[in-house]
């Protein structure tokens, strides 16, 4: 009896990973250019689609199926397994109902930005730590579901204001409704531009050490029956990293953004 058990659990284990290496893995984002948008055509493009298409379809052999929703509802909808992935920071909270990659599959430098003629401008110049920003009582705007940022400050005496979305966040800062905002360089700078806000904000180049850089990892949902497959996925993104792969990828990228 307990050999026909244990046929059992093994067919069950195959049969799962064969049905969802034939199903498309769902792919939660918001658009967050030059990372990962999608147009009205429904077109995906990014960096990040370039990264996670080399490793999931062109290594793997798994379709990755794009859906562009509000931030919080793409958490939400893996968190209750509707969607199985997220490609962003591993908080806590998110490691509750999601499994993780062994490596970040993407680092993101994060700069200070403030408004243009900010009467503070070279004290925030010289902001490092987040008892700068503290001393100093810079209110720093963010968006809701921001999770790094969140993890990082809430046991902090940082004064934070949590908005709708990042193009609130851009908006509220020109219309100097706080002191900075902190976040990647590539796609605030889009933003911005998008915004049509290149005369009202600046990039002040201050980094700060905790929140200096952002370490995007690949979430799958625990409830997935994709969730099996990360081992698989770290061992061919390691593959790609060390053949050059994601390299070449990024170095394109990075030109033309220059």
């Amino acid at each position: 009896m307990k050999t026909c058990t244990w046929h059992i659990i093994v067919f069950f284990i195959f049969a799962t990973q064969a049905i969802a290496a034939d199903s498309p893995i769902k792919w939660a984002f918001d658009p967050w250019a030059p990372l990962h948008q999608q147009d009205r055509a429904g077109k995906t493009e990014g960096l990040l689609v370039d990264i996670i298409k080399a490793v999931l379809t062109d290594e793997m052999g798994i379709q990755v199926e794009y859906n562009q929703l509000p931030w919080n509802r793409c958490q939400a909808l893996v968190k209750n397994g509707v969607l199985d992935l997220l490609v962003t920071v591993a908080t806590k909270e998110r490691l509750e109902y999601a499994v993780k990659s062994k490596k970040a599959v993407y680092l993101l430098k994060n700069k200070i930005y403030t408004y243009v003629n900010h009467p503070r401008l070279e004290e925030i110049k010289k902001i490092k730590t987040l008892e700068d920003i503290i001393k100093g009582k810079f209110k720093v705007i963010s968006y809701l579901g921001n999770g790094w940022f969140k993890q990082t400050t809430e046991k902090t005496a940082v004064d934070a204001i949590y908005v709708r979305d990042y193009n609130s966040v851009l908006r509220m800062l020109a219309q100097r409704g706080g002191d900075i905002t902190i976040d990647s360089e590539p796609s605030t700078n889009s933003y911005i531009h998008k915004l049509g806000l290149n005369d009202r904000i600046v990039n002040t180049q201050a980094d700060i050490g905790v929140l200096g850089f952002t370490k995007l990892h690949l979430l799958i949902s625990k409830k997935s029956s994709h969730a099996g497959i990360m081992q698989r996925f770290d061992d061919a993104f390691e593959k790609l990293e060390k053949n050059g792969t994601l390299k070449l990828l990024i170095h394109n990228h990075a030109k033309k953004f220059k």
